[in-house]
């Protein structure tokens, strides 16, 4: 039976890399399923959007149909026209924001998961290597704070990720 060694991280963490290899992939995962919240947020509020342009178009029907009736039920559906109008650009900015900051947290997510697989990899090739000769190699850990809900999860670099 072979014996794993505990190995000390440049920054004092203690772990087999086994052991980090697998915060490491457990990091990766959570971070995917976070992206793809995000999309699904993006995704209602575009379907939000689409509702309250239907809703415009009835109006505006409606206020064709008002010239016919009194001065004030048009002004009435003219204010509620315009509320929605408001309302809907205002939708539109919250989406656009929300879309940018997805793509930016996509990107430097997608830019931690890579330097995640890097590491992982290198950890992955020193360990057979020490397998194959016996000999110990430097192996590169990356500690990564990653606060979840309020949740802070330590893994073998000094970089802290907020997430929703």
């Amino acid at each position: 039976m072979e014996k794993v060694e505990e190995q000390k991280t440049e920054d004092g963490a203690q772990g087999t890399v086994n052991e980090q290899t697998m915060k490491l992939e457990s990091v990766i995962a959570k971070l995917e399923s976070v992206i793809e919240k995000q999309a699904e947020k993006i995704k209602t509020l575009r379907r939000e959007t689409g509702e309250l342009t239907s809703t415009i178009e009835v109006l505006k029907a409606s206020l064709k149909d008002a010239h016919k009736s009194s001065d004030t039920e048009l002004d009435r559906c003219k204010e509620e026209v315009k509320s929605l109008n408001t309302d809907i650009n205002c939708l539109r900015e919250h989406i656009q924001e929300v879309s940018i900051a997805h793509r930016i947290e996509m990107h430097e997510r997608d830019h931690m998961i890579d330097r995640l697989k890097e590491d992982l990899l290198a950890n992955k090739i020193c360990e057979n290597d020490e397998l194959n000769t016996g000999k110990k190699c430097g192996k590169h850990v990356t500690t990564v704070n990653i606060i979840i809900n309020g949740c802070v999860e330590e893994l073998p670099d000094s970089e802290t990720i907020v997430l929703p």
